[in-house]
Order: C-alpha cells, then sequence, then structure tokens
C-alpha cells in the first residue's frame, strides 16, 4: 500500500477498513479471525477518492466508515460495503478555512462526532462537533 494510514474494523470485527494515503482509495478486507484474512476474494477497494487524500478514520455501531478528508474540511460516510451515504462539512469549508480535517472520534453512548481540523490561513485548530448516523464502538469492555 502507497502510505496506508487510516484503520478501522467493523463492529463484528469480520472486516477491517483501510485508507491509502498516497494513492486515495479505500481498502474493505475480509477477516476470519485476529490477524487472518479471508483467503479467497477477500481484499475489495470500494472507493477511489478525488483530490486530497483520505486520512484517519472510525467505524459506527452500524459499520459506517467516517473517513477524515484532509485539505477538504470534510469527513466522508461510507455504508458497510463501501458506498458512499453521506458527508460532514466543517464550518468555514466554502471560504477555505479548517480544511485540515485529519482525525475524528465517535462517542460511543451517542452519534455524537468530534472531528479535529486546522487552518492553513491563520485561524489556528479547532474541535468541530456533528451527529453521525450511529453511535460509536467501544474499543473496550468494562467486566
Amino acid at each position: 500500500m502507497a502510505i496506508a494510514n487510516g484503520v478501522a474494523l467493523s463492529p463484528d470485527d469480520k472486516f477491517m477498513w483501510a485508507t491509502e494515503f498516497a494513492s486515495g482509495r479505500l481498502h474493505r478486507v475480509a477477516l476470519t479471525g485476529p490477524g487472518q484474512r479471508v483467503f479467497y476474494g477477500a481484499a475489495k477497494t470500494p472507493y477511489h477518492f478525488q483530490g486530497s487524500a483520505p486520512d484517519s478514520m472510525r467505524t459506527d455501531a452500524m459499520g459506517n466508515v467516517y473517513v477524515a478528508m484532509i485539505y477538504q474540511g470534510r469527513i466522508l460516510v461510507f455504508n458497510n460495503v463501501g458506498l458512499p451515504v453521506a458527508q460532514i462539512l466543517l464550518p468555514g469549508r466554502a471560504h477555505g478555512h479548517f480544511l485540515k480535517s485529519t482525525s475524528l472520534a465517535i462517542s460511543p453512548r451517542s452519534s455524537r462526532i468530534v472531528i479535529v481540523s486546522q487552518d492553513d490561513t491563520g485561524k489556528g485548530a479547532m474541535i468541530f462537533e456533528a451527529e453521525g448516523l450511529a453511535e460509536g464502538t467501544r474499543l473496550y469492555s468494562h467486566q
């Protein structure tokens, strides 16, 4: 892969998602277990990005994939098979502000998304909030 950057797992751990920064691709790999990909037909490239590159990513409880788009001031949202279903546009984007959107997090208790972005025109950095399509996933359990 040409500069693999974002990596995320589906909520059921059956698929791994990865963004390829330098070539602008979204990959979906079927898994049989931790670190084990399906032997035949495991990897798909459901989306080829146009313009600036995809950065980090997260998944929600419904399996949607959220990809931060650096120098675009937006988050692209894909369903669990990699079809684009929504986008989140950051305030100021239309005027060239806060385009350097590089990362996000989704609350495991709500569909609240926090997005970090930097402005290259002197306005500094900001943390934005938005609503996602579903709750976030938990990275660990409290047992």
